[in-house]
């Protein structure tokens, strides 16, 4: 597990200590993308700690901490209500992120460097946080005149969902989707010493977890254009789950899995195979299909979920003879799912007064 940085509980710097002549200020990469919960373009603030960086055998020592720097209309700029100086002599390591830790916020903050993610479980409001952070170390004056270099990067996983039909004779009515058995929560840090993005440790149990999207009922027919999004994106925890492979001793499947709520439908007459039918009125039952769940931060993972095949039954039959996963279609070839992995881009740079 990586380690957290030790700190002097001093959190106050004399001012004795400080040069008040010169102001520190920023240069940022961080990623612009378009959904309204992600911080690109629409990075409003964003909170940074500075720590005198630690001489040989030495302990670092707080200088500022949890500044709030936020964008300024006119300039595009960002500023902090108050004004922080460089010391006069030494170094300083800056850990910065976004957005603020707080009470009712999805992110906690439990050190400089570490913190607890808990992603909106309500996932058809598209609320959950884009955990970004950044960390420059040792820098002076002299060599940051221009501005301390801040890299952010994302530290959770984008999961996109899509469905699509290779079944001519069959039509899919599709309402909700939702990823289970899956952790929703966790806790990050950042090690200076690994030199890397920083470590996720997902929480448990993660069995009977999920993350649910109900929308307006969407008809798949067979066609051999593009995909369908299913739901909002959704910006979860790194984890690695192992896939359903059978039913456990709840009858329920025993891994992970992308649940999808469908009615299916011939073609031909419209008759119903899966799902209820009142009237006219059609309601969608329950298939899964088996994924494992390989997250990693700062990336992508489309899953391309080809309802052909129907899936697997979400619960096990009370006179099952075994603890084999049902097929909801027995006479259908069961398609898994394809998932294509893409990084999260860095982008332009802005400046940060």
């Amino acid at each position: 597990m990586a380690a957290l940085i030790a700190i002097s509980a001093c959190n106050k710097v004399e001012t004795k200590s400080m040069n008040p002549g010169t102001r520190v200020a920023f240069r940022t990469n961080v990623d612009y993308r378009t959904r309204a919960a992600d911080l690109g373009s629409n990075l409003e603030k964003f909170t940074v700690s500075a720590v005198l960086h630690p001489t040989e055998g030495g302990t670092a020592s707080i200088y500022f901490s949890d500044a709030l720097f936020s964008r300024m209309e006119e300039s595009g700029t960002y500023s902090s209500a108050h004004a922080y100086y460089w010391p006069k002599n030494g170094s300083l390591d800056f850990y910065a992120h976004a957005p603020q830790a707080g009470e009712g916020s999805q992110v906690r903050k439990d050190s400089i460097n570490r913190f607890t993610i808990h992603p909106d479980e309500t996932a058809s409001s598209n609320s959950q946080v884009d955990f970004i952070f950044a960390y420059t170390g040792a820098q002076t004056l002299a060599e940051s005149a221009d501005g301390v270099p801040l890299t952010f990067m994302h530290t959770q996983s984008k999961i996109v969902l899509k469905a699509k039909n290779s079944q001519p004779n069959l039509k899919f009515v599709v309402e909700a989707v939702k990823l289970a058995n899956v952790s929703t929560e966790g806790t990050y840090t950042y090690d200076i010493t690994e030199e890397q993005a920083g470590n996720w440790t997902a929480s448990e149990p993660y069995m009977g977890k999920s993350y649910l999207q109900e929308f307006q009922k969407t008809s798949i027919a067979a066609a051999a254009g593009e995909a369908q999004k299913l739901g909002n994106e959704l910006i979860l925890i790194p984890q690695s789950r192992d896939k359903a492979t059978a039913y456990n001793a709840e009858k329920l499947p025993n891994g992970s899995y992308i649940g999808v709520k469908t009615a299916i439908l011939n073609n031909s007459d419209n008759s119903l195979i899966w799902g209820q039918r009142n009237g006219d009125a059609i309601t969608g039952e329950w298939v899964i299909f088996p994924a494992d769940f390989k997250w990693e931060s700062g990336k992508i993972y489309t899953y391309i979920i080809d309802l052909a095949g129907g899936g697997y039954q979400p619960q096990q039959d009370e006179d099952a003879q075994d603890d084999n996963l049902e097929e909801v279609l027995p006479d259908q070839q069961i398609i898994f799912i394809n998932v294509n992995v893409t990084d999260w881009i860095t982008t332009e740079a802005r400046n940060i007064i």
